[in-house]
C-alpha cells in the first residue's frame, strides 16, 4: 500500500460525491481504506480480490502483508513529544443473530484496533444511538448525532462505520483574523486568517497551468495542509474532473518561493460530512460487497453481505492549526522593502491533508515532502 494507492482511491471517489464542486465536503481516504481493511480480513474469493485492489494487495505481497501494513498505521502510537495526533475509529455493528468467527474477532481487535458491537436491529433507535456514541467517542465529541433512523433498517445485519480524529498545531501559526468576502456558493463574508510568510518558514508554493497550490506545514513538518486554488479563468469543477495521481504529485512537489515574502489569506474551516458509501464503492469496483454475491466466509458463517458502510469526517482549521490550543508564533524578521506574492483563497478551492515521513529532508534550503497518508480531501465552496 502506497500513498499513490490512497490518492488513486480519492480521485475515484471525489467526482462521485454529490455537488462537491458546489457544496463544501470532506472525506478521509485513509480512514475509508482502513475500514475496508477490517472487512478484508474476513473476505474470500471475488470479494477479497475487489477489496484487495484498493487496500494494497499486489502480486508481490500477500494478504498477511497487507494486514500488517494497516496494523502499523492503525496501531501506531505517536511520539510523546509529537504534537500531531491521529486516531482512527473503525466499528462493526453486527446483528445479535449473526455469529462472527473467533479468529476474525481476535485479528480485528488485536491487529487493526477495530471495535465490534452486537446490536438488535429490530430496535432501530438503539442501533442509531450506538453508532452515534461510537463516532462521538472516536472523535473526542467533535462529531455528534450524525447517523439518523433513515440510515438503519430492521432487516440490516451488518453496518461498518469509520471516522478519523486529527489534532495538529501549525508549525508557524497565523497572525490575524478578519472578515472578508468569499466568492463561493453563495458569496458571503467568512472569517479569514492572514500571515506574511518568508522563505525560511518553509511553506511551499507550486503552480500548474490552471491552478496554484499552497502547502502549509503542521508542527515539525509531520503533516501538511494544502490548498489548491483554481485560476480565475478555471473552476473547481474542472479541477475535480481532471484530477489524478499525477495532479497530487504536482501539488506537493517543491516549488519556488515567489520573492522575499508572501501575503497569505485563507478561510478558517470547520467542516463535517457524512457519507453512505455503498453506491460510490459499487461504482468504483466493489461489486459484490453489498449483495448476495458477497463472500466473507472468514468473518462469519451466516453473514450474507455488508449492509452499509458509513463514513464521517470532520476538520477544524483556525489560526492555531487543527483543533490545536493557542500557540506562540515563531518570530522571523519580515523584509520591510519590496513587494510580495499574494495568495488569497477567496473563491472555491480543493484542500487536502497529508502525513509525512519522520525524517525531514532539506535540499538547497528547501524542505522536501514525502507523503505517507492522505488523511483528508475536501472542497470549500
Amino acid at each position: 500500500m502506497s500513498f499513490d494507492h490512497e490518492v488513486s482511491f480519492a480521485c475515484k471517489i471525489l467526482p462521485l460525491l454529490k455537488d462537491s464542486f458546489r457544496e463544501s465536503i470532506i472525506f478521509s481516504p485513509t480512514s475509508i481504506l482502513s475500514g475496508l481493511s477490517l472487512i478484508y480480513i474476513g473476505a474470500t474469493d471475488e470479494t477479497e480480490k475487489e477489496i484487495g485492489d484498493f487496500v494494497g494487495k499486489e502480486k508481490s505481497n500477500t494478504k498477511e502483508n497487507v494486514i500488517e501494513r494497516w496494523s502499523k498505521i492503525l496501531k501506531s502510537e505517536p511520539n510523546d513529544e509529537s504534537k500531531v495526533k491521529i486516531s482512527f475509529g473503525n466499528g462493526i455493528f453486527i446483528s445479535s443473530n449473526v455469529s462472527l468467527l473467533a479468529e476474525f474477532e481476535e485479528m480485528l481487535k488485536n491487529k487493526l484496533n477495530g471495535k465490534i458491537e452486537n446490536v438488535d436491529f429490530n430496535n432501530v433507535d438503539s442501533v442509531v444511538n450506538a453508532i452515534n456514541n461510537f463516532i462521538s467517542k472516536s472523535t473526542n465529541n467533535q462529531i455528534t448525532d450524525t447517523t439518523t433512523n433513515e440510515e438503519v433498517i430492521s432487516s440490516n445485519n451488518c453496518i461498518c462505520v469509520n471516522t478519523l480524529h486529527f489534532i495538529a498545531p501549525w508549525d508557524n501559526k497565523f497572525d490575524k483574523l478578519e472578515m472578508k468576502m468569499f466568492f463561493g456558493t453563495p458569496s458571503r463574508e467568512v472569517q479569514m486568517m492572514r500571515k506574511t510568510v518568508i522563505p525560511r518558514i518553509g511553506w511551499n508554493l507550486s503552480e500548474g497551468k490552471n491552478w496554484v497550490c499552497l502547502g502549509i506545514p503542521y508542527d515539525a513538518f509531520k503533516a501538511w495542509f494544502y490548498i489548491v486554488l483554481p485560476n480565475q479563468h478555471y473552476s473547481l469543477i474542472k479541477l475535480i474532473e481532471n484530477i489524478n495521481v499525477h495532479s497530487f504529485e504536482e501539488f506537493t512537489k517543491k516549488g519556488d518561493f515567489k520573492g522575499s515574502k508572501m501575503f497569505v489569506t485563507i478561510p478558517t474551516i470547520q467542516q463535517s460530512s457524512n457519507h453512505n458509501l455503498n453506491e460510490i464503492l459499487e461504482n468504483i469496483g466493489l461489486k459484490t460487497l453489498f449483495n448476495e454475491s458477497c463472500k466473507v466466509g472468514q468473518m462469519s458463517e451466516n453473514l450474507q453481505k455488508i449492509d452499509k458502510i458509513l463514513h464521517t469526517s470532520f476538520i477544524n482549521i483556525d489560526e492555531n492549526g487543527s483543533e490545536a490550543s493557542n500557540t506562540v508564533s515563531k518570530e522571523f524578521e519580515i523584509p520591510r522593502t519590496g513587494g510580495g506574492y499574494k495568495f488569497c483563497a477567496d473563491r472555491p478551492f480543493l484542500y487536502f491533508v497529508v502525513t509525512c515521513n519522520d525524517n525531514k529532508k532539506v535540499e538547497n534550503n528547501k524542505i522536501l515532502v514525502t507523503p505517507n497518508n492522505l488523511l483528508y480531501v475536501g472542497t470549500y465552496c
